[in-house]
């Protein structure tokens, strides 16, 4: 389930739309990170793991922590994965 996770942020990254703001020489936590700045793709990063899981992230959830590492990111949506087959 951590590859699919990260498969989906990848391929969301790759999008034309998130190309415009990420160079080739940027690390996935650098993009991550770099989506504190820009609000939009930084809702579009959750309301797409949202819908690709069908999870519910709690707004305390998404802060700058949130977006610090790819392992973060992957560790959140998995945890609320395991809540919401309970």
């Amino acid at each position: 389930m951590r590859e699919k996770v990260i498969q989906v942020i990848e391929n969301l990254f790759n999008d034309e739309e998130f190309s415009n703001i990420f160079n080739d020489k940027m690390s996935m936590d650098d993009k991550l990170q770099c989506l504190i700045s820009e609000s939009m793709y930084a809702l579009m990063l959750v309301t797409t793991l949202e819908d690709e899981f069908d999870i519910e992230f709690d707004d305390d959830e998404i802060d700058f922590n949130f977006f610090s590492n790819m392992d973060n990111v992957v560790e959140k949506t998995l945890m609320r994965l395991q809540y919401k087959r309970k």
